[in-house]
């Protein structure tokens, strides 16, 4: 279910974007040159911003394959580089630190850890068992591995709150929750608790991510927009400036 909502919640962004890289395409690479011929065919000189566009519309036109080569590249080094456990713990890490997005990642992370390892010790699983199972499922990798410390604390009798306490990797509030299960002896049940609560965080900061995204996409594409524009109608009135 969370994954559904994730993927109908990012549909309109994608279409947004989608629909503004179309525009900003089209008119850079067929507009604008076509524009610009008018001007060279009068032989009327163009503005500064006008000049610049046309230059980037060159560019782009010209080396569209080197772009293409160099994204296929740098998408084949990115893939190799996640591909290696070092490079996948650098990239998870990295990806939790990214302000908002990070916030989302690690909160899907406690979701499906505790929804997880609840399920798992309702049905009589034993924990440790239980815990090495919930690590390899969970998908980053840097919350993965401070699951082991969390291993460890519970062979040596320290039972699991305070292990996860000390990993430094768990919201407080999900912290709570489980040391309350745990001293009451409803672990299992507060743990599927606590994937519900943080499922419910998860949905929350998502339509927060985006009510924030939006507008920001919708700004972002209307100033590169609004730049061609007015840089064609400067050209436009130029012409009106120059001697008859």
């Amino acid at each position: 279910d969370l994954r559904s909502f994730i993927i109908g919640a990012s549909i309109y962004p994608a279409l947004l974007s989608l629909v503004g890289l179309v525009s900003i395409t089209i008119l850079t690479l067929f507009v604008i040159p076509r524009f610009t011929s008018i001007f060279e065919d009068m032989g009327v000189p163009l503005p500064l911003p006008m000049a610049i566009l046309r230059s980037l519309s060159g560019f782009l036109t010209g080396y569209w394959w080197l772009i293409a080569i160099a994204i296929i590249l740098a998408a084949f080094y990115l893939k190799r580089y996640r591909g290696s456990e070092e490079g996948r713990l650098k990239w998870d890490r990295w990806l939790l630190r990214i302000p908002m997005l990070g916030d989302v990642l690690r909160k899907i992370e406690v979701a499906r850890f505790s929804r997880t390892l609840g399920t798992l010790l309702h049905g009589g699983v034993p924990l440790l068992q239980a815990m090495t199972i919930v690590r390899e499922i969970i998908g980053n990798q840097s919350i993965a591995r401070a699951i082991d410390p969390i291993r460890n604390g519970i062979k040596k009798g320290e039972g699991i709150a305070q292990p996860m306490k000390q990993s430094a990797v768990f919201p407080p509030l999900a912290l709570h929750l489980i040391e309350v299960g745990e001293e009451s002896g409803r672990l299992d049940s507060m743990l599927i608790q606590v994937g519900d609560v943080y499922d419910a965080e998860v949905r929350k900061s998502i339509k927060n991510l985006i009510a924030f995204f939006e507008p920001a996409l919708i700004l972002l594409m209307g100033v590169i927009i609004g730049t061609i524009v007015v840089s064609m109608l400067m050209a436009i009135f130029s012409i009106n400036e120059i001697p008859l």
